[in-house]
């Protein structure tokens, strides 16, 4: 399904707190919880600002696909890492 004025999307839109759990290899994650907070419009926009556990700070924004996937993508420490 595609979003637009006329077609929108119905559940789901609001906001949302989110945490990304630490990851098992300190060399590949933080080493602890990330968190952020993601807004979804009725129009299947999706934001999510955030905050790794090391204090790097990263943003992102897609539109949900018809099969209700986003993808997550922010280049981090001046392009030498990613989320």
């Amino acid at each position: 399904m595609v979003f637009n004025a006329r077609n929108t999307l119905g559940q789901g839109t609001g906001s949302y707190t989110v945490v990304i759990p630490n990851g098992n290899d300190p060399n590949t994650a933080p080493g602890g919880n990330s968190y952020g907070v993601m807004t979804v419009d009725k129009l299947g926009h999706v934001r999510l600002t955030g905050a790794l556990a090391d204090g790097m700070k990263f943003g992102a924004a897609a539109t949900i696909s018809k099969n209700g996937r986003w993808p997550l993508y922010s280049a981090l420490y001046a392009g030498n890492g990613m989320v």
